[in-house]
């Protein structure tokens, strides 16, 4: 009877890894449909002559695509939350209070105060901006910088009470207060505006690490004034909100039980002549940009008194764009896959009358990494 049950256990063994193989070819149970906020690992190719490496590609390969990853993810995510009480990715997400959740990647780190610079990273990143206006002033053309806060600064007390919900210095402040003793750089963060307003309205996700689109029309507002052209001010009774839906973010994707964080979206447009999808040039995206189809958006609003922009960005100046493309003439939104680079190529083509980058102070640091300019330093 022993024998025949040891029998049995490994036929049952090699029946489940058999199907799972099985079903890896032909599809016998579909998947369900997930994201982990990251792209999936492509199946390596075997070199011969680079054998070393292939074992540990293929392995992350075979982890991001095993046959039913996705069902694999959702009650493991279920298991960890309900039952053990703890995140089921706790190297990228974090549950506070409320069910709010907040993305660890870069932006823990900036909130504890580790991705802050030394002396001379920061002055450095000075004296980048220093070259960047000089330049564009050579080219009558302003220049604004605008510090965009993550959720920690702007919702400390949403983090799980173990935590310090005090927000240090970050690297934003140190850059603010560094340009602002140095020199007349027009700069400004956003995290005080959103603060202001917070009490009046949700502006970030719960289950997203990005800010709202409401959060994105308080700070658009702030960055029409600081531009400083004369730019007349779209009421926000002027945009529609009837494009509204219900979806997970991107930190709830990551939990694998999405349908958990299902929240109310509610996406803005002027409600008469929105601007419109326009490329008076077409700009080709670096080979380091990932998100290619991100790279260039641009915009003609209908109002040709208005001033021209082109406004570097990352993907919370998507919040931002409903605003900010119908208070210029055309604007040119690029995304440089976060370096925050001079894009001086691109500002000589279009001839802006002002530049403005837009950057989140947890990647700030990307602009001492990648972002410098060749020709002063």
């Amino acid at each position: 009877m022993k024998y025949f049950k040891n029998h049995i256990v490994v036929f049952v063994f090699f029946l489940l890894i058999g199907f799972f193989y099985i079903n890896q070819k032909f599809t016998i149970i579909k998947d369900l449909d997930y994201s982990e906020n990251k792209e999936k690992d492509k199946r390596p190719e075997m070199n011969i002559n680079r054998l070393d490496y292939y074992p540990n590609q293929f392995e992350s390969y075979f982890r991001d695509n095993f046959s039913l990853r996705g069902y694999f993810i959702k009650y493991m995510g279920w298991i960890y939350r309900h039952i053990w009480e703890k995140s089921p990715k706790p190297d990228g997400v974090i549950i506070g209070q409320n069910n709010w959740l907040y993305n660890v990647d870069k932006e823990l780190d900036c909130f504890n105060g580790k991705r802050n610079f030394n002396d001379e990273q920061l002055n450095i990143v000075l004296h980048e901006f220093l070259y960047r206006k000089r330049v564009l002033d050579s080219m009558g053309i302003k220049m604004l910088v605008v510090l965009h806060p993550t959720k920690y600064a702007v919702y400390p007390e949403n983090l799980p009470p173990f935590m310090n919900s005090v927000p240090k210095i970050s690297s934003a402040m140190q850059l603010m207060n560094c340009i602002k003793d140095s020199s007349d750089i027009k700069i400004f963060y956003s995290r005080d505006i959103l603060i202001a307003q917070k009490k009046k309205h949700d502006l970030f996700y719960k289950g997203d690490n990005h800010w709202n689109d409401l959060a994105g029309y308080y700070v658009a507002k702030e960055i029409v004034n600081q531009v400083d052209l004369g730019i007349p001010e779209i009421p926000l009774t002027k945009f529609c909100t009837d494009t509204i839906f219900n979806s997970a973010g991107n930190l709830a994707l990551m939990m694998g039980n999405a349908e958990e964080y299902a929240e109310t979206r509610i996406k803005y447009r002027l409600c008469e002549n929105d601007a419109i999808p326009f490329e008076r040039f077409k700009h080709i995206a670096p080979e380091n940009v990932v998100y290619t189809g991100e790279f260039q958006k641009s915009f003609k609003s209908d109002n040709e008194n208005l001033p021209n922009a082109v406004i570097i960005r990352d993907s919370f100046g998507d919040a931002l764009m409903p605003y900010l493309q119908n208070s210029f003439h055309y604007s040119t939104f690029i995304w440089d896959g976060w370096n925050y680079g001079f894009n001086l190529e691109i500002i000589e083509k279009e001839k802006p009358d002002v530049v403005i980058y837009m950057i989140l102070e947890s990647i700030i640091p990307n602009i001492y990494t990648n972002g410098l300019s060749k020709n002063w330093n």
